[in-house]
C-alpha cells in the first residue's frame, strides 16, 4: 500500500465532524481531501488555537471534570507541536498524518475516561512504533523527533527533551545544527540551578556527560 492509499483510507474510515461541516458550510474550502480530516487543522490553528477543542468530542467529558480541566493544557501543547512540524519541510501529508494520530490518540484515551498522555508524549509514541516505517521514512522520524526536542525543551521537561534528541542525532545524518543545539541545551541545564534540572527529570552529572557527548560527536565530524 502506498502513502496516498493510505491516507485515503484513513480519510475514508473517518466520518466528518459537525465542525468540519460547518466549515465547508461557511465556505471554507479544502485542498484536498486530506485538510478535512482535522478540520483544516494545518491552516487554521495558528491564529485560533482554540479550534483544537472542536476536534475532540467533549461529550466524554461530562463526568470526568478532572481531565476536562487538564485538557486546555493539552490542546496548547497539541497546538505548539503542531506549529513546530507546519515550520519544518515534513510533507504535508506527513504533517496531517501526524495530527491525526495525535486527534486520534488523544479521543482513544478520553473515551476511555482515562487522562490523555501530553500530546509531545504521545507523538513520541506513535514515532516508536514500527508501522510508522510503512508512512514516513527515518529522516521525516528524525525531522519529528527535533520538533519534539523543542517542545519538550521549551516546556523543561529536559529528561523527555534529552529522549527526543538522541533519537533526531541518529536518524539524521546533516545534524551539525542539531548537535549545536543540543550542545546549547545542555549549557543551560548546567547554568540552572541543580534543584530546576532535578524537576525537569535530569540532574547535572547527567546533562554534564551528555553534552561531553555531543562534544565528541562534533569533534569527530571535523
Amino acid at each position: 500500500m502506498n502513502l496516498n492509499d493510505y491516507f485515503r483510507q484513513l480519510v475514508e474510515r473517518t466520518e466528518q465532524t459537525p465542525e468540519e461541516r460547518r466549515a465547508q458550510e461557511d465556505g471554507a474550502t479544502a485542498p484536498d481531501t486530506l485538510a478535512r480530516v482535522d478540520f483544516q487543522l494545518a491552516d487554521y490553528h495558528r491564529d485560533r488555537p482554540t479550534v483544537l477543542r472542536s476536534t475532540v468530542n467533549g461529550d466524554v467529558l461530562d463526568k470526568t471534570a478532572d481531565i476536562a480541566d487538564h485538557l486546555n493544557d493539552l490542546l496548547v501543547v497539541r497546538t505548539e507541536v503542531m506549529v513546530e512540524l507546519e515550520k519544518t519541510d515534513l510533507h504535508r501529508r506527513t504533517v496531517l498524518f501526524l495530527a491525526r494520530s495525535l486527534l486520534v490518540g488523544t479521543q482513544h484515551y478520553l473515551d476511555e475516561r482515562r487522562e490523555p498522555p501530553i500530546p509531545s508524549r504521545l507523538l513520541a509514541d506513535v514515532l516508536k512504533q514500527e508501522r510508522i516505517a510503512r508512512v514516513m521514512t527515518p529522516v521525516e522520524v528524525g525531522r519529528s523527533w527535533r520538533v519534539i526536542f523543542g517542545v519538550e525543551s521549551k516546556r523543561r521537561r529536559f529528561d523527555r527533551a534529552e529522549d527526543a534528541l538522541f533519537h533526531a542525532l541518529s536518524l539524521l545524518e546533516d545534524n551539525d545544527a542539531l548537535l549545536e543545539r543540543g550542545l546549547d541545551f545542555y549549557q543551560h541545564l548546567l547554568e540552572l540551578p541543580k534543584r530546576k534540572v532535578r524537576r525537569g527529570g535530569l540532574s547535572r552529572k547527567e546533562a554534564d556527560r551528555a553534552r561531553w557527548e555531543l562534544l565528541e560527536r562534533l569533534d569527530g565530524k571535523a
